[in-house]
């Protein structure tokens, strides 16, 4: 299993190695009362990020819509202004006869999202940074619908890995993927990349 895969599929990324590297720990605020944090509870989701700038809403706008390393959906080829990637990692160890101890299977999961950052916010007038922060929580929850989705879901992957033989779980385990890299595809489609939860700046 020292095969590096990738698999691109919904809005995600999917890394497929053995387990063994270093996963990101993810750092969040409390939450509120009303909604969790986005991604809490989620291990290994690391935060990225490209600076835009502007001191008015259209400003803004033009800043995301002319970066250079604005995201862009692997599936439908659009540019979109922010991006989960998630990642599963699975090894098991060998039998005590030689194969493998699929039953002894392990698996990891991680994230990367990447999202716009505004520079400078003291210098935005308050009524544009509070429609830059509602913007940016909206984008951030709708991130996290692709990303929770897919850590709910890898007990899936590690079932079929348990369920297969030494010969087959691999692509067992790419099976599931797939599966579940769907719902990012069918999730963006039915939320217009977020836009109908309220990811829309302007």
């Amino acid at each position: 299993m020292n095969r590096l895969l990738k698999i691109v599929l919904g809005g995600a990324a999917l890394l497929l190695t053995p387990l063994g590297v270093g996963l990101a720990a993810l750092q969040t605020p409390a939450a509120s009362a009303s909604q969790p944090v986005p991604f809490a509870g989620i291990p290994g989701v690391e935060r990225l990020s490209y600076d835009v700038s502007g001191a008015s809403v259209a400003a803004i706008r033009r800043s995301i819509d002319n970066h250079p390393e604005r995201p862009r959906d692997p599936n439908d080829g659009l540019r979109v202004d922010a991006l989960a990637n998630w990642y599963m990692r699975w090894s098991w160890p060998a039998g005590p006869s030689g194969g493998c101890d699929l039953a002894r299977a392990r698996i990891q999961f991680s994230a990367r999202v990447t999202m716009p950052r505004l520079l400078n916010e003291r210098l935005v007038p308050a009524p544009v940074l509070a429609r830059w922060r509602a913007y940016l929580d909206a984008l951030e929850r709708h991130e996290d619908g692709h990303v929770r989705y897919a850590f709910d879901h890898m007990g899936e992957v590690l079932a079929a890995i348990r369920a297969s033989s030494c010969a087959r779980a691999n692509d067992d385990a790419r099976a599931v993927i797939q599966r579940i890299g769907r719902h990012d595809i069918d999730y963006d489609r039915e939320t217009d990349h977020g836009t109908l939860q309220g990811a829309r700046f302007p």
